[in-house]
């Protein structure tokens, strides 16, 4: 069975960002954070690499956060749905594929953060959750279409 990984984990994030519809780039923690009492909670949830969005900005600060100068915020995240350019033959709503960026050199090109965006790797499987355009111009030639995607996991039955 398949499912999306859009169960929300809690993670500390800064007050400023601290806002529902937020979203971040979750690279890697600081050495900092590895000594801190708030590690599991902050960072195991997180794989490095993602797109999260904030759900929910819970009540609880945590004021000796040492990555952000002013404290942070307890917050519900999400990994978030992601934008991107696929060939236009896999561009079927609600099909499940596995996602390969686009292979393009013409990093001048309008699309080319599309065709490889950040928080999807080579190999994901992914949902189909939107067609935005179905006819993407591409200078290259090559048949593209911009979709949202969700990335999914794969679960055996028990």
């Amino acid at each position: 069975m398949f499912r999306g990984l859009n169960m929300g984990k809690i993670t500390i994030i800064g007050r400023n960002q601290a806002k529902p519809g937020y979203i971040f780039l979750f690279n890697q923690p600081l050495t900092l954070c590895f000594k801190c009492k708030y590690y599991k909670v902050c960072m195991e949830g997180l794989e490095a690499g993602r797109l999260y969005i904030i759900k929910k900005v819970l009540k609880k600060s945590i004021e000796e956060c040492k990555i952000h100068f002013n404290g942070g915020k307890l917050v519900e995240v999400e990994e978030a749905n992601i934008k991107a350019c696929i060939y236009s033959k896999e561009a079927i709503l609600e099909a499940i594929m596995d996602f390969h960026p686009i292979e393009c050199k013409n990093i001048l090109c309008k699309n080319y953060v599309k065709c490889a965006p950040l928080g999807l790797r080579n190999g994901d499987k992914c949902k189909i959750i939107e067609l935005i355009n179905k006819k993407v111009t591409c200078p290259l030639g090559f048949p593209l279409a911009f979709v949202r995607l969700q990335r999914l996991s794969f679960h055996t039955a028990q």
